[in-house]
């Protein structure tokens, strides 16, 4: 999977919302969000409980860092729904 691909993922899911807001699109795709305030090192978890795909969201993060993890979990369930696997790519960050 390229950096690519996962920005077309993102834009078709803003297409298909008719918005940006990562609430609004996780509404969209049945994604379920839950904040967790005692996350310490991870930004975000996406997994499917009893065929309901959930995000959890460190709730200790700034509003702008949620925004983006929010909109990170939407892409690994638009990822998975599209290839029914989990999405393995690691992003190195600088």
């Amino acid at each position: 999977m390229t950096l690519h691909r996962l920005y077309r993922l993102g834009e078709e899911l803003v297409a298909n919302a008719n918005s940006r807001d990562p609430f609004q699109i996780a509404d969209e795709i049945g994604l379920q969000i839950q904040m967790v305030k005692d996350f310490t090192v991870l930004k975000g978890v996406y997994m499917i409980l009893h065929e309901v795909p959930w995000a959890f969201i460190n709730d200790n993060l700034d509003d702008r860092m949620k925004r983006m993890t929010r909109t990170s979990e939407a892409r690994y369930n638009r990822f998975q729904n599209l290839h029914g696997e989990p999405c393995s790519m690691q992003l190195k960050t600088p």
